[in-house]
């Protein structure tokens, strides 16, 4: 499993840009910067901290864990839809 920082994107705990600024600097809309930090904090990638700003979460491995088994289980799902259709993980897997 890698880990984010491995990337040379954002390490742990570093500080990233206010909303405001970021869209200043991506020459976006502040809401669309506003929701992507919200989805980020949801999914617990980034942490606010009020007063002091919004930081890169500490727990990144654990983030890409969870993703990581949310597609796996996607997957599986639609593994488990194409053998009700009548094929075998053979043929899955071949067709893959």
């Amino acid at each position: 499993m890698k880990d984010i920082s491995l990337f040379g994107i954002l390490k742990p705990n570093e500080k990233i840009q206010p909303i405001r600024e970021m869209a200043t600097s991506l020459g976006i809309n502040p809401n669309t910067v506003k929701k992507a930090y919200e989805e980020l904090e949801s999914l617990g990638a980034i942490v606010t901290i009020s007063t002091k700003g919004t930081f890169v979460a500490d727990n990144t491995k654990k983030v890409l864990e969870k993703k990581i088994e949310e597609k796996l289980s996607l997957i599986q799902s639609e593994i488990q839809e194409l053998e009700k259709m009548g094929m075998t993980r053979e043929e899955i897997i071949e067709k893959i």
